[in-house]
């Protein structure tokens, strides 16, 4: 199982690598971690529609340090309900304007913590060497600010040689098994 306050605090950015059949549970693990850290966390999703993530979030966990940069709601709703700790991106092709707005909830709400969910889900939308160049570019802004991020990827992408190149970026690649416990 995979420690999140330990692992933050000997390296600032990790990327956390996750078999497909298990990303969900170690998904919700690490948010978890991340609630018990008792700071504000910047959650990056670009895996779920808001309402789902949400339903997903409150079943376990307060989510009221959470703020979240949703790339995925706007591609199937134009007009999504507000919510004071969400801002929407177009869509998730559109890397340019996610960066903008981590950034801007890292240094607007005084957040130094991005949970990156997840760095796989980009690939779907645009090639690897965009996906890259706009991963290397929010994590040069963490570390601008003496921030934090986990990056989650998926098992077969890395497997499949995709996203070598975020490996070299972080301070630490974190490979977990099928077994949570």
């Amino acid at each position: 199982m995979i420690d999140i306050k330990k692992e933050l605090s000997e390296n600032n950015i990790i990327m956390v690598i996750i078999p497909n059949d298990v990303y969900n549970k170690y998904s919700k693990l690490i948010i978890k971690q991340l609630k018990e850290l008792n700071e504000p966390v910047c959650y990056l999703n670009s895996n779920m529609i808001i309402d789902e993530l949400r339903g997903f979030l409150k079943k376990d966990i307060n989510t009221e340090n959470f703020f979240i940069v949703d790339t995925v709601t706007k591609t199937v709703n134009l007009s999504p309900k507000d919510y004071n700790n969400v801002v929407y991106i177009t869509d998730p092709s559109a890397l340019t304007e996610m960066n903008i707005k981590i950034k801007r909830v890292f240094d607007n709400n005084k957040i130094n913590l991005l949970f990156f969910d997840s760095v796989s889900s980009l690939l779907v939308y645009r090639n690897e060497s965009y996906v890259v160049r706009s991963i290397k570019d929010v994590i040069m802004h963490i570390r601008k600010n003496k921030g934090r991020g986990i990056f989650m990827a998926l098992e077969e992408d890395i497997k499949k040689g995709k996203l070598k190149d975020v490996e070299s970026l972080v301070d630490k690649v974190v490979r977990v098994g099928k077994n949570l416990s």
